[in-house]
């Protein structure tokens, strides 16, 4: 069966990152407060409140193919990767941990349908302004009820999960040839899949001007 892509995950980051989540097995989760969305990290903080949690941390990931958008942002300059994720084993990780943990693909709204979810607090994690609408963003949240003091949550995860990464497009050819053997010797990883990105300078799209 062909697959589509929505049967990935795709996370946006950097390579130290990326080293941290396969030496470790696990994706660290982290406080909303520090993202550079304040109308969406303040909606998570009034659901904290709400919730009556300690804390929540959260990891997002992209449901779409890769995008200019997605590595400038969130993975800009050489040493950005996108790690894709295969969905199903990504999910079966998420669905073995604790009761605490929510995921799920985001809803985009305009401002004035916010008042509509006055009474869904559930659903607050899991919404966001319409003009981030091309993201389509999926969300990890952890909620802390207990220690007010830890500033992360580690969520472990098997290497396997992992369908392929990218590294950047801006990376030069030969670095990224010594950072594709460096990745693929750490343990566990020697049969992962590592390409440069071919999203700013692709030899297909070029050829077929040619044709």
């Amino acid at each position: 069966m062909k697959k589509t892509e929505t049967d990935f995950l795709r996370r946006y980051t950097s390579l130290p990152q990326l080293l941290q989540i396969l030496q470790t097995e696990s994706l660290t989760l982290l406080d909303p407060k520090n993202w550079d969305d304040k109308n969406d990290s303040a909606l998570i903080e009034k659901y904290c409140k709400k919730k009556k949690l300690k804390k929540v941390f959260a990891l997002c990931f992209a449901e779409s193919s890769e995008t200019y958008h997605h590595w400038k942002v969130y993975a800009e300059g050489a040493a950005g990767v996108c790690i894709e994720f295969n969905k199903d084993r990504l999910l079966k990780a998420f669905r073995a941990q604790k009761k605490d943990l929510r995921f799920g693909s985001l809803k985009y709204v305009k401002v004035d349908q916010l008042s509509s979810y006055q009474t869904k607090i559930s659903e607050w994690p899991f919404i966001k302004r319409l003009p981030y609408e091309g993201e389509k963003e999926f969300r990890i949240i952890y909620e802390e009820r207990a220690d007010a003091t830890c500033s992360s949550y580690s969520l472990p995860i098997s290497i396997e999960s992992i369908h392929r990464v990218y590294l950047s497009p801006w990376i030069y050819r030969d670095c990224s040839n010594a950072v594709r053997k460096t990745i693929q010797n750490l343990p566990k990883c020697s049969e992962l899949e590592v390409y440069k990105t071919s999203l700013v300078d692709n030899k297909r799209w070029k050829d077929a001007l040619e044709a």
